[in-house]
């Protein structure tokens, strides 16, 4: 696998490579090191680039591959440790979008869904943003929590509505928006509730 590791009776695990060097993981407890256990240890995500580093208000592990491909795990108190595509477009439009001091961490590992794949964030105040993804959307968001998406899920989700082919934005008008793939349009205003065109 292109590198060595060795463990220590404090619950941490020593690992080296040639393009990560030597980081430790702490394989003990419930966090990044338990989920980079249930990965596959270095078979399924490779070696760590970085120690375990304390990331705004939870932490942060970055692993690689030879080939380059990374898994990058985060953890918070109120989402777990959870698993991003450190080479992906979600992962790419969390940090466009502000990344952990704006959208959270992440509250789910990501998903594969109809082509595409989608990935849930919680921030420390609840609010919870999905980054959506489809090879002929790109990536945008959505309030996982709002009326919009409520309608959505409830009413068909991706097989009726498709990816999200915009952000959630509102309007010079006060209208809130997200447009999909195929062809709606829903709407959401405080007076005239979700509306599909």
């Amino acid at each position: 696998m292109g590198g060595v590791w060795q463990s220590f009776s404090n619950a941490k695990t020593v690992y080296w490579s040639p393009f990560g060097g030597t980081h430790s993981v702490k394989l003990g407890g419930e966090a990044i090191g338990n989920s980079f256990r249930t990965a596959g240890y270095e078979r399924g995500v490779g070696y760590p680039i970085e120690d375990e580093t304390a990331y705004y208000y939870g932490a942060r592990q970055v692993f690689q591959k030879a080939n380059g491909e990374q898994t990058r795990f985060y953890w918070s108190a109120n989402t777990g440790s959870h698993a991003m595509n450190g080479n992906g477009a979600i992962f790419n439009k969390w940090v466009q979008a502000g990344h952990a001091p704006t959208l959270g961490f992440p509250a789910t590992d990501e998903i594969s869904r109809e082509g595409g794949a989608l990935q849930y964030f919680r921030a420390s105040n609840g609010r919870e943003t999905g980054i959506y993804w489809s090879p002929a959307t790109g990536a945008h968001t959505m309030n996982s929590k709002g009326a919009i998406y409520n309608h959505f899920a409830r009413t068909g989700y991706i097989g009726k509505y498709g990816f999200p082919t915009t952000d959630e934005y509102t309007d010079a008008n006060g209208v809130t928006h997200v447009k999909f793939s195929g062809g709606a349009d829903i709407t959401w205003t405080a007076r005239g509730g979700v509306v599909v065109r």
